[in-house]
């Protein structure tokens, strides 16, 4: 099909943005599934980028980008390109957009502590007087050398600043790469719907019924929600038991209830926040000591998950499950902290070589798995590359000391080519382990 460079604005397009361009004339006549998803992931680069200028909310990047990729397959879908203005700039839009309206679902209430108010004036006073001598903005370095405090606690700060601001959505004028306006309400608006009024009033509400929790309590809840630390995390920045731990959390949520319906300000909207939150704290599982990665329970949360979303947005995904074969007979004759360094290394590797939407889990003993978005018999090119890395550099009990007669091999399942659900996943994935999964699932039936 002929583009009119006159009315796409194509005459500014670089020949690679015409290309694009070209293709999605093509997937407005088709709507052919494969160039969807072909045009999708052209772009997954984009959500990353635009992910990663929330990192600073305190939410997961890798959630931020789910997120990110819901809103980038809606500006595919609706993407016209006779209105003359660029893909990128548009699904710049609806991308952040999504994300924000994710944000403010979950809601921000913890207030922020005096000391952290008081440094982060300090800080942006300290900035502004050094950019205005220097003539150029001032390194952490060195807005830590004028107030005479550690660069990593200015670092800190300025991170974390954000998670405590509440962003209004009526003010704040936006500029994008094209130099395009608009207030961040208009932005997201164009997105989706949003009772701005009632949001913040819930905010308010949770914000002060948490104000009336102990300290210990806040802190936990902060830490948990908000910096999305798992409970043995939690348990080993305080100081205490990971039952403990998790005892305070429940106890916390059980209070705010409480005070929530003494004062008079209960609702519908705060009632469904609670439940989302005694839904995460049910859901959260504790980390694998030795690898430091969600365990399998939480794969298989995860998993139910991502298959939802892929057939709400019809696309692929799929498993890669590492085996370190020769695993049981080595691992007596080593000691716990050798035991320790040989998953760390594995880990090690497996992250270096997942993008930041993958996600990895300790499944058992002797296995991990990667669960990989937007990534259909590809995932047989990471599942190489790990096998062939750990062959060239085999995984060591202490550093100069491999460990003999260990290997690693792999195995894939796809969605849907290789099943529609969880459980026919996990069959092409794991045939040795079918007979087990049916018969603790008819245990279950029975109890």
């Amino acid at each position: 099909m002929a583009i009119d460079a006159s009315s796409s604005g194509s005459s500014e397009l670089t020949q690679e943005e015409q290309a694009t361009l070209a293709r999605f004339y093509e997937y407005q006549r088709t709507r052919s599934a494969e160039l969807r998803d072909a045009l999708v992931l052209e772009h997954t680069a984009l959500v990353e980028k635009l992910a990663r200028q929330f990192i600073s909310s305190g939410e997961p990047v890798e959630d931020l980008m789910q997120e990110g990729y819901i809103g980038l397959i809606k500006a595919v879908d609706r993407f016209e390109p006779d209105k003359g203005v660029k893909f990128t700039t548009y699904a710049t839009h609806i991308i952040t957009g999504e994300i924000r309206h994710y944000l403010r679902d979950l809601g921000k209430l913890i207030q922020e502590p005096g000391w952290h108010q008081q440094l982060r004036y300090q800080i942006t006073r300290s900035g502004d007087l050094l950019q205005q001598k220097l003539g150029r903005q001032p390194t952490v370095e060195e807005i830590a050398l004028d107030l005479g405090i550690e660069a990593e606690k200015v670092e800190r700060v300025l991170k974390n600043s954000q998670v405590f601001q509440v962003e209004s959505l009526d003010a704040g004028i936006e500029e994008d790469e094209e130099g395009n306006t608009g207030t961040r309400y208009e932005r997201v608006t164009d997105v989706e719907p949003f009772n701005g009024v009632e949001q913040v009033e819930t905010r308010m509400v949770l914000r002060q019924a948490m104000a009336k929790l102990g300290k210990l309590q806040r802190t936990v809840v902060f830490y948990f929600f908000y910096q999305d630390m798992t409970k043995t995390e939690i348990a080993r920045q305080l100081g205490i038991s990971v039952n403990y731990a998790s005892y305070l959390v429940k106890r916390a949520l059980r209070n705010l209830r409480r005070y929530l319906e003494e004062s008079g300000a209960y609702s519908a909207e705060v009632e469904k926040r609670l439940v989302e939150f005694e839904e995460r704290v049910e859901q959260m599982e504790t980390l694998d000591v030795g690898t430091s990665l969600p365990t399998a329970a939480t794969f298989h949360r995860h998993l139910h998950e991502e298959i939802m979303r892929a057939r709400r947005y019809p696309q692929e995904f799929s498993l890669v499950l590492f085996q370190l074969n020769g695993w049981g007979g080595i691992r007596p004759s080593l000691t716990s902290r050798e035991v320790d360094n040989v998953l760390r290394q594995f880990t090690h590797v497996l992250r270096n070589n997942c993008r930041t939407v993958d996600k990895l889990y300790r499944y058992d003993d002797m296995r991990l798995v990667a669960l990989l978005p937007h990534t259909g018999i590809h995932g047989k090119t990471f599942g190489e590359r790990v096998k062939r890395i750990v062959q060239q550099n085999p995984l060591q009990r202490v550093p100069g000391q491999a460990v003999p007669h260990l290997s690693v091999s792999y195995r894939i399942a796809v969605f849907p080519t290789d099943g529609s659900t969880a459980e026919e996943l996990l069959d092409s994935l794991m045939p040795e382990d079918k007979k087990n999964r049916k018969k603790g699932k008819s245990g279950e039936g029975k109890n």
